[in-house]
């Protein structure tokens, strides 16, 4: 038996939503066609904001370390970053400090005096500067359903105790501010007790109306306590045999419709047998696009020691694939460049016009710098 195709019988109303010729949903037959996956062009005066004050020491451009917002009440774009000060010092963590920047067309920017944290006798541009408990790996966002103006821009971030070996991690904590600048604690931190990892990035979903948690829940780095596992690396085991758990990055997903109720932590991202063995995944950030969910998943290449962010797509939020050609969406640059080893973001591009730009982060050191020879480090 043949089943002809008919318009009658075979149609979808798309209405005035935008379509995306990602998979073949609204395709019945094409002919001469091809898909390509195309690539951002990057800005000529790259990088846009780079370590040029005296008292930055390692500034930091990482999926766990920087936002770039534009903010509609006062038509600035506004980033944050974080600057290691202190990194792996006497075994201790790391002291850190959020540094704020500004700017009127995204592209030129300024690191104004805040008065509220003085480094070396200079008036800086730190939010925060704290002495023993830092605010690491923080992830900002403006909540378009904020009712309280003093609670337009949320961050969740991992409580260090830097006085403690292993930074004591205190939970995902939240704070609420109004301008990004000054920060007030939630009253109830931590939202999410349990939460030891040092990638988290905070998103809103506007169709399903929820806010949503996206990091490597539980645990730091490979998340995995096995007796082989070194300081930074551990035994893979592609075939996954039974009493052997996952020893690479991997992300779960939690949502929540007030950001202090939070649904028990989902994997989505593991890697599998379509990935390298060295793969790691280390961050994810998605975005609605019409009635498809876009996202960028950040990959750590263990053995090279590099990064990579690939663009994925979904029906649901939930089941992800790779486009066609599965190449890195913003292809690092080459010898000498400033992002010659690491290209990442955990920034929603902002649409500017008819253009959508992407805020990432590029390093010229490998990711594990700290042991690398002393002249491959920031």
């Amino acid at each position: 038996m043949h089943v002809a195709y008919s318009r009658d019988t075979v149609n979808k109303d798309v209405g005035d939503t935008r379509q995306l010729f990602i998979d073949d949903d609204v395709i019945a037959v094409v002919k001469n066609v091809t898909r390509r996956q195309h690539t951002p062009v990057k800005h000529p005066a790259n990088p846009i904001i780079r370590r040029d004050k005296p008292w930055e020491v390692t500034t930091y451009f990482r999926t766990s370390a920087f936002n770039v917002i534009k903010d509609p009440v006062d038509d600035l774009y506004k980033c944050w970053y974080e600057d290691f000060y202190e990194y792996f010092s006497k075994g201790l963590p790391s002291r850190e400090r959020l540094f704020y920047a500004q700017s009127t067309d995204g592209l030129n920017w300024e690191k104004p005096a805040l008065g509220k944290h003085f480094i070396d006798g200079y008036d800086t541009n730190a939010v925060f500067n704290p002495p023993v408990v830092m605010k690491g790996c923080p992830s900002i966002m403006l909540d378009p359903l904020a009712q309280d103006p003093s609670r337009r821009f949320k961050m969740v971030y991992l409580n260090l105790d830097t006085s403690k070996r292993g930074g004591a991690p205190g939970g995902l904590r939240l704070d609420y501010s109004s301008d990004g600048i000054g920060w007030t604690p939630h009253e109830n931190n931590p939202i999410i007790p349990g939460w030891k990892s040092d990638v988290e990035i905070l998103t809103y979903d506007e169709v399903d109306d929820k806010y949503v948690v996206w990091g490597r829940y539980g645990g730091a780095a490979g998340g995995s306590g096995h007796p082989d596992m070194d300081s930074w690396f551990a035994p893979v085991w592609p075939g996954r045999p039974e009493g052997v758990w996952g020893t690479r990055r991997r992300i779960y997903r939690l949502e929540s419709p007030d950001l202090e109720n939070w649904s028990e932590p989902e994997l989505l991202w593991d890697p599998d047998e379509r990935d390298n063995l060295d793969d790691a995944f280390y961050g994810f950030v998605p975005w609605r696009a019409g009635e498809m969910h876009l996202g960028i998943l950040n990959v750590l290449h263990q053995v090279d020691n590099t990064m990579d962010m690939y663009l994925h797509y979904s029906r649901d939020g939930r089941k992800w694939d790779r486009f066609l050609e599965h190449r890195p969406f913003v292809p690092r640059g080459g010898e000498g460049s400033c992002d010659q080893f690491m290209a990442e973001t955990p920034n929603q591009p902002l649409v500017v016009g008819d253009e959508l730009w992407i805020y990432y982060g590029g390093m010229n050191v490998h990711h594990d710098w700290w042991i690398m020879p002393h002249d491959q480090r920031p």
